[in-house]
């Protein structure tokens, strides 16, 4: 059954094992918060590490290898959280930009 829906989304289930081991070591190493924060942020590297490998072996054409598939799922479900947090931040200054005077100042110059 558990295959079955691995193989359904197209999941790693070495990712997924390795990635939860990352998320769990996040989570226990970050100071300061309680246990619902320790909970969510196992989830999203959890999350992270279930989709994020299969794209990262792809994209720089990695072997098609269970060892590969938990080395990239460890190292997203431990660091997944700290990239989502930089990218939410990235994307909230994004927001305050003024895109419109960078526009116009652009065509003015042609």
């Amino acid at each position: 059954m558990l295959d079955a829906i691995f193989a359904f989304f197209g999941l790693s289930k070495s990712a997924a094992a390795a990635g939860a081991v990352g998320a769990a070591i996040a989570a226990i190493r970050q100071k300061g918060i309680g246990v619902v924060q320790r909970v969510v942020l196992f989830l999203v590297g959890f999350g992270i590490a279930l989709y994020i490998p299969k794209f990262i072996i792809i994209l720089f054409k990695l072997p098609d290898d269970p060892n590969f598939y938990a080395g990239v799922g460890f190292v997203f479900g431990y660091f997944g959280p700290a990239l989502l947090d930089v990218l939410s931040d990235a994307v909230e200054k994004l927001k305050t930009v003024d895109w419109k005077e960078i526009i116009t100042g652009w065509v003015k110059r042609g």
